[in-house]
């Protein structure tokens, strides 16, 4: 479990104390970076869509994409290590897809959203794992 950060500034030295007290799920996601945060909940997004039945090219499409994924530090066994999303995640992407594409990412560089998507999704912290660290 992820949990949430009070918004804000810190100053240093609480934010050296919150540091401190983090749980090793909790360090993963801090150390990895936050644009990859960002290509993890698509994935699960993308493999939520790929549940439903669809034509053969548009899920050619959706497979491209999660292939596409697949680069720097985001190794193949961390896309394939990322579940589906769930009923909750996808309502909460969908609540984005109003924002401009500059708002969506700083959105998601948000530690509480983030959070709100590990803890629906732990999958997130295990991909994590396999490619950020």
């Amino acid at each position: 479990m992820i949990r949430l950060k009070d918004d804000g500034p810190f100053e240093e030295a609480r934010h050296l104390a919150w540091l401190e007290g983090l749980t090793a799920d909790e360090r993963i996601l801090v150390h990895t970076p936050a644009g990859y945060w960002h290509d993890l909940v698509n994935i699960a997004m993308v493999k939520r869509l790929l549940k439903q039945e669809m034509p053969a090219d548009l899920r050619l499409r959706f497979l491209e994409h999660l292939n596409a994924q697949v680069h720097s530090l985001l190794t193949l066994e961390a896309m394939q290590a990322v579940e589906p999303a769930c009923d909750t995640a996808m309502s909460m992407i969908d609540e984005m897809k109003a924002l401009s594409i500059d708002d969506k990412c700083r959105l998601m560089c948000k530690w509480n959203v983030m959070a709100a998507f590990c803890n629906l999704n732990p999958s997130l912290i295990e991909a994590m794992k396999k490619c950020c660290q």
